[in-house]
Formats: C-alpha cells, sequence, structure tokens
C-alpha cells in the first residue's frame, strides 16, 4: 500500500453510501434474526429528514494516582438508542405515534385526549427506519420496542410547510433483560 493515500474513497465507496432521507415503519417483526415487513405499517411523510442515534455510556473507573483514561479501566454502564423523525403529515397515525394514543371517533372529528397513565399501547412495536445506498441496498434500524419521548410540539408558520419531531428512544423487553432491543441490518456484500 502507497504511504501517499489522502482519501479514504476507492472502488467500492459508492456501494456503502447511504443515500435519501427513507422511511420508517412500524410493527416490523424480527423472525429468526431477520427483519420481516409483512403486516408493517408506513408511518407517513417526513420533511427534514430522520436522525438516527446509538450511544454507549460509559464510566471511567477512578483511582488513585491515575490521572488518565487507561485502556481496561472503563466500563459500559448503558446505552442510548434513538429515532428522530421529522413529520411533515399531521395525522391519526403520526399523532398516535407521538403520543401513544387512540383517537375516539366523532360525528365531524377524531379526538384524543390526555391521559396520565402510561400502558402497554404508549410503546411502539417494531418501529424501524429504512434507508437505500447508491446502489438500492437496505440499510435498517429496528428498534423492538419504543416509545417516544418528544411529545406534540408544531409551530405553525404564515407561508411555511409546518412540521413537527417525534424522538423515540429505544428500550428493552419486560422480560428482565438489561439489553436494549435495537438491530443494525446491512445486506450482505455482493460477490
Amino acid at each position: 500500500m502507497s504511504n501517499n493515500v489522502h482519501t479514504g474513497v476507492n472502488a467500492d465507496t459508492v456501494k456503502h453510501v447511504l443515500f435519501g432521507a427513507g422511511v420508517v415503519y412500524e410493527n416490523v417483526k424480527l423472525v429468526d434474526g431477520e427483519p420481516v415487513f409483512e403486516g408493517a405499517t408506513l408511518l407517513g411523510a417526513t420533511s427534514g429528514g430522520i436522525k438516527l442515534s446509538i450511544k454507549p455510556e460509559y464510566k471511567d473507573l477512578e483511582f488513585d494516582g491515575l490521572t488518565r483514561k487507561t485502556v481496561g479501566q472503563t466500563v459500559q454502564i448503558g446505552e442510548k438508542a434513538t429515532i428522530e423523525i421529522n413529520y411533515a403529515e399531521v395525522s391519526e397515525t403520526t399523532i398516535k405515534q407521538v403520543l401513544g394514543a387512540e383517537f375516539t371517533k366523532g360525528t365531524h372529528y377524531a379526538h384524543v385526549g390526555a391521559d396520565r397513565k402510561l400502558i402497554k399501547d404508549n410503546y411502539v412495536e417494531g418501529l424501524c427506519f429504512k434507508g437505500i445506498t447508491l446502489t438500492g441496498d437496505p440499510v435498517l434500524l429496528l428498534f423492538e420496542h419504543a416509545i417516544c419521548t418528544s411529545g406534540f410540539d408544531i409551530d405553525a408558520k404564515n407561508k411555511d410547510q409546518s412540521k413537527f419531531k417525534g424522538t423515540f428512544e429505544c428500550v428493552a423487553p419486560a422480560d428482565g433483560s438489561d439489553t436494549l432491543s435495537w438491530h443494525l441490518f446491512l445486506a450482505n456484500e455482493k460477490e
């Protein structure tokens, strides 16, 4: 290998470039370690993109006389995984997602009101981002269980399109596990 390399770009680089905003589904199932979209629902149009984040939380162990970070002295104590969606549609589907509430149908309107109890229906099952690389291969981030932590906050302005954010945080299953239920999928390399 030459020492004159000034970039990481190679002939395969474009195969790995994620391009476009992607889409988000709910009710994507994990079957035998693979995502299954049968019965899944597309959440609606976005404007301003979708942000994905997986961040481990670390604790540096402290010892007298040790004044620097040292290999082996850091432990992972948690993690946080989020999907932030910039919704373009104000619909029953999108509002249900961010508020975790069911609408009641009236004569002229569907409505939802405040509820002080957090119930199982407030959790979103199978929340999945699907993006596409320049070569058409999918990139998926699946949260088996998630909850919206942002609520509903919209800024309607004159002569501008209104949008609102929904930030969904991955949560561990209710089986006593201490591991978040997120899965990142990349298409297998083509030979």
